[in-house]
């Protein structure tokens, strides 16, 4: 090979190819065989079923491999400044009691089929109002938490989600999301975190200018997420024909049949041919 002929783009792209593969493969290990994913939330029902029936995804294309890469990148330092913060920052002495940091926990639901890694959550011991019943004199303590996930956006998106005149009717995949991995959070009977999600956000940045801004997720997508898990788990069985989903399929028409659907060529949405 001549030296002018070799291509650090291809060579890039051929590692975010492995790269990806063995993270694939580390989910599906991960997964414990449940049929759903927490990053599915508030999307396209029809996905659902076609994973819980086998059906082949479509691989990455190089344009989106490296617009993950982008995410993974920012999401590997958020979690090491947290990681940095909760053991050697100098933390603020408010008396406010114990805060612990929890990243990249996995947390799953027998009920649900559903398994999912949150990215942050920030977790304060607090004493309630409410008497101990063993000890006389003594409140109950409380574990609440605040739950945050990572998102990376360009300059349109992040203007619509923070400008002047932000989206009239935005997407709210990523808040199911945080719904999800709340619900997962207080319902867990393994791994006890905390008892009560009290606060939830994503933590965006722009891809372009890499400004950073925080949008809050009303509580209810806790609530939200249940409807919608519980409506996944009785439409997409296992073995079963393919239902009606009724105004669960698309959510998003102008952008969720297309390049963002690993199942665009078996899917006979008729959304697809317009993206």
């Amino acid at each position: 090979m001549d030296l002018q002929e070799f291509n650090p783009v291809k060579v890039y792209m051929e590692y975010l190819a492995k790269e990806n593969e063995a993270n694939n493969e580390i989910r599906e290990m991960d997964s414990k065989g449940y049929s759903f994913t927490a990053s599915g939330a508030g999307l396209c029902m029809k996905k659902h079923w076609y994973k819980a029936n086998g059906y082949e995804r479509e691989p990455f294309s190089s344009t989106s491999l490296r617009t993950l890469r982008l995410g993974t990148i920012f999401g590997n330092d958020m979690e090491n400044a947290m990681k940095w913060w909760d053991q050697d920052a100098e933390k603020p002495q408010d008396g406010k009691g114990i805060i612990e940091i929890y990243t990249e926990e996995q947390v799953t639901s027998d009920k649900y089929k559903l398994s999912g890694h949150f990215d942050l959550l920030v977790v304060h011991d607090v004493v309630t109002d409410e008497p101990d019943p063993l000890f006389p004199g003594l409140h109950l303590h409380k574990r609440i938490g605040a739950l945050f996930d990572y998102k990376t956006a360009n300059s349109y998106k992040f203007k619509k989600l923070f400008g002047r005149n932000p989206d009239d009717s935005p997407s709210t995949n990523y808040e199911y999301q945080l719904g999800t991995y709340g619900m997962l959070i207080e319902e867990s009977e393994d791994l006890i975190l905390c008892d009560e999600i009290v606060y939830m956000a994503n933590v965006y940045i722009n891809k372009d200018n890499s400004v950073m801004k925080i949008k809050e997720a009303p509580i209810e997508y806790i609530d939200f997420a249940r409807t919608y898990w519980e409506k996944v788990n009785d439409k997409c069985k296992e073995g079963d024909p393919e239902p009606d989903f009724g105004p669960w399929i698309p959510f998003y028409s102008n952008w969720e049949c297309g390049k963002y659907c690993p199942y665009v060529n078996v899917c006979d949405s008729p959304y697809k041919k317009g993206v």
